[in-house]
C-alpha cells in the first residue's frame, strides 16, 4: 500500500502548475540548473534499522565474519549537466576495530587478539528531472553501487597463531524514482526517493592460516559461519534484491 501511495503521489505532480517557469539558478532559492551543484544526505529506512540493531547490540561484542556494517546515511554530490540532467556520485565508508590481549586464568599463556569489519560503497549514478513546470521536481534515475566488504581476525598465544581473511567485491544496480520540494526561497530541497536495487557478492570465504610452534603453516576456508573447512578449491558467492525508501535532504550551490 504504501507503494501505491508514493506512485499515486509522483502521478499527482505531473500536473503542471499555470505560470511562468522556475527559475534555474540556485542564487534566487529556486530550482538548480545546468552547472549547479548539490550535497545530498539520504539516511534510508534499512540503515536506520541497522543503525538501531548495532546501537543496541554491538556495544559490548567484537565484529562478526556475518555482520554486515552499514555506513552512516548516503552522502551524494550532485553535479547538473543540463536543467534536466543530473550525475551523482556517493559514498558510504565505516571500519569497526576490536583488541584484547590477557593471560588465561591458572597459567602463563599471553593471548592477543585483533580484529576488523569494514564497509565501503562507491555509488556513482544519473538522474533526469522532469519538466521544472511541475509543483515538486520529480525524477527518475539509475545507480551502479561498487563495493568492498573486509574481516581480519588477528590470534596469538605462546606456541600458536591463527590468522583469518574475507575481502569480497560487491557490484549491483539500482533503479529509483523520486520527489522533493524547496524550502520557502532557500536553495534547500527535502524530499523521498524510492528504489529497486540488486547486489552482487564475490569471495564469499574466509582464508584461515595456523601456525605452531614450529612456524609450521596450515591453510584451509570456511563458509561465512564458519561450520563447514574446505580446500582451496571452495568458491562462494552471494546475491541479494530489494527495495528501500529514502529521506532526502539536499543544499544546492554553484560555483559562478
Amino acid at each position: 500500500m504504501a507503494c501505491l501511495a508514493f506512485v499515486g503521489a509522483l502521478q499527482a505532480q505531473s500536473v503542471l502548475t499555470k505560470g511562468n517557469p522556475y527559475a534555474t539558478t540556485v542564487k534566487t532559492g529556486n530550482r538548480p540548473g545546468a552547472g549547479d551543484w548539490g550535497l545530498y544526505v539520504g539516511p534510508s529506512l534499512a540503515e536506520v534499522i541497522d543503525l538501531m540493531d548495532c546501537l543496541g547490540k554491538n556495544a559490548s561484542t567484537t565484529p562478526s565474519t556475518v555482520e554486515i556494517i552499514r555506513a552512516l546515511p548516503l552522502v551524494n554530490v550532485k553535479h547538473y549537466l543540463s536543467d534536466n540532467m543530473e550525475l551523482r556520485c556517493g559514498i558510504q565508508w565505516t571500519k569497526k576495530g576490536y583488541r584484547s590481549s590477557g593471560t588465561i586464568i591458572d597459567t602463563t599463556i599471553l593471548v592477543t587478539q585483533k580484529q576488523t569489519t569494514s564497509y565501503f560503497r562507491l555509488i556513482p549514478g544519473f538522474a533526469y528531472h522532469f519538466s521544472p513546470r511541475n509543483t515538486m521536481d520529480v525524477y527518475t534515475g539509475v545507480a551502479l553501487p561498487l563495493g568492498i566488504d573486509g574481516f581480519t581476525d588477528k590470534y596469538e598465544e605462546t606456541n600458536f597463531i591463527s590468522n583469518s581473511y574475507r575481502k569480497s567485491l560487491g557490484v549491483g544496480l539500482e533503479a529509483f524514482i523520486g520527489l522533493q520540494a524547496f524550502v520557502a526561497d532557500l536553495p534547500v530541497a527535502i524530499g523521498l526517493e524510492y528504489g529497486l536495487s540488486g547486489m552482487f557478492h564475490t569471495g564469499e570465504r574466509i582464508k584461515n592460516e595456523y601456525f605452531d610452534a614450529n612456524k609450521n603453516k596450515q591453510t584451509c576456508y570456511t563458509d561465512l559461519q564458519g561450520i563447514e573447512t574446505y580446500k582451496d578449491d571452495f568458491k562462494a558467492n552471494s546475491g541479494s534484491f530489494g527495495n528501500d525508501l529514502r529521506l532526502t535532504i539536499t543544499y544546492y550551490f554553484n560555483n559562478k
